[in-house]
């Protein structure tokens, strides 16, 4: 059961986007959604500066700091609340489950990274959304701490915004613990889901329970699911994977969060960067 989704609300470039995908499953599950900002501190930014650089510029560099900072923080309260009107929600801080999705509005100062994966931590689901290639990617290390010191799922949402989440269901799997952790973190939304397909792109690189065994797995409690083994296309796993999802109008791709490095867990690896950078359906990771 999906109750509280957590949304994190930058006030750049994927503002939009993320408000749109948090109501959108919302709306599904009847949840509250609790967007998200956080106020950047422009002490951040100045540690030892004062070192190096006079009073008069420090002070400079602060107030026009608070200025951008200002200006960001009212975007980001004026579109969440654009887009929670838009779906007729009422914003007050529900007690879930509730007969109908509710909305709760949040600014924070500090470091965005670390307090998103804090408050990710009591929420079933975090949102955050992405910028397309060359804009502001100023969520890019935020997803990346929360998808690793969170310890939840998080669903990262499309530079465009979507306007369905999660009625088509397509699950990677690949046979590996980390893809049983997936599986089991996303059926929560199953239950409102037309549809669920379980794809394996058959590398022959894993060993473990077939596709067919986890699709049983899944059908144990209670979901018809689909079940597909694709040979992997020339430019890779994740190519593969979205253009399946792609051709099966697929609105939500579900799949591990991988790294090559353990002791450097912000490294992704491949297939997982790959599908963070050029998704254009919602998708949920869990490491």
């Amino acid at each position: 059961m999906i109750t509280n989704i957590l949304t994190y609300i930058d006030g750049r470039g994927s503002t939009e986007n993320a408000a749109e995908a948090a109501f959108q499953l919302a709306i599904r599950h009847n949840a509250l959604v609790e967007g998200l900002h956080v106020r950047a501190e422009p002490r951040d930014f100045i540690t030892g500066a004062a070192d190096y650089s006079g009073l008069e510029v420090i002070e400079k560099f602060t107030e026009s700091f608070e200025r951008e900072a200002t200006e960001i923080e009212k975007r980001a309260t004026d579109v969440f609340a654009q887009v929670r009107e838009s779906y007729g929600v009422a914003e007050q801080e529900a007690a879930p489950p509730a007969a109908l999705p509710t909305a709760h509005w949040t600014v924070v100062s500090g470091r965005a990274d670390s307090i998103v994966c804090h408050r990710a931590r009591v929420s079933d689901v975090c949102v955050i959304g992405r910028a397309s290639h060359g804009r502001d990617n100023s969520t890019k290390p935020v997803i990346e701490a929360a998808l690793f010191d969170s310890g939840r799922p998080i669903l990262i949402a499309p530079p465009q915004p979507p306007k369905l989440v999660g009625s088509d269901i397509v699950i990677a799997w690949n046979r590996s613990a980390a893809a049983a952790r997936t599986l089991n973190s996303a059926m929560p939304l199953f239950d409102k889901a037309e549809r669920i397909c379980l794809v394996y792109v058959d590398t022959g690189a894993k060993r473990g329970p077939s596709v067919e065994e986890a699709a049983a797995h899944v059908e144990r409690h209670g979901f018809a699911v689909d079940v597909k083994t694709i040979a992997p296309q020339s430019e890779g796993v994740g190519s593969t994977l979205l253009r399946h999802a792609h051709t099966q109008n697929s609105s939500l791709l579900v799949m591990g969060a991988y790294s090559h490095n353990r002791l450097r867990e912000l490294i992704l690896g491949g297939v997982t960067r790959y599908v963070l950078e050029n998704a254009t359906i919602p998708v949920l990771m869990v490491h």
